[in-house]
């Protein structure tokens, strides 16, 4: 796989991370103003947790763009740290809907769409970090 350079001389997906960490503030205003966060999903019950969590996000955006020799490799730790929580968080929701189960309404929370968007998201930039490390242990 040939590296694409983007105009500016970048690696295209070395662009798409910058943009997608330095995008971190829109994402945080889309869910302050809407209450839809797709980026965090598992942290709703934690909202400074995730204002933590998109601080730390936009500060690898801005490491990708001063320091671009780290970018993927941050943005590894990051997606596979968001793609292990969202598994803790199913594994909690699991464990809570066998307790309801087993009382006498039977009233489950299903997986919403922001939880799904945020694995979909998750799973990409930690697909692109990925690429990117083994292209970069290649060369």
């Amino acid at each position: 796989m040939g590296s694409v350079l983007a105009p500016g001389g970048a690696p295209r997906h070395l662009t798409v991370l910058r943009w997608y960490y330095l995008g971190t503030p829109v994402f945080w205003l889309v869910g302050a103003v809407w209450g839809v966060n797709v980026r965090v999903a598992f942290l709703d019950a934690f909202p400074v947790g995730r204002t933590v969590y998109y601080v730390l996000c936009f500060l690898i955006g801005i490491v990708a763009l001063r320091a671009p020799q780290y970018a993927s490799r941050l943005a590894l730790y990051e997606s596979a740290t968001n793609l292990g929580l969202i598994i803790l968080s199913v594994g909690v929701w699991y464990a809570q809907m066998l307790e309801w189960a087993a009382g006498p309404s039977a009233v489950v929370r299903v997986v919403s769409p922001a939880e799904l968007v945020n694995f979909v998201l998750s799973t990409a930039i930690g697909t692109i970090s990925y690429t990117l490390r083994r292209l970069e242990r290649a060369a």
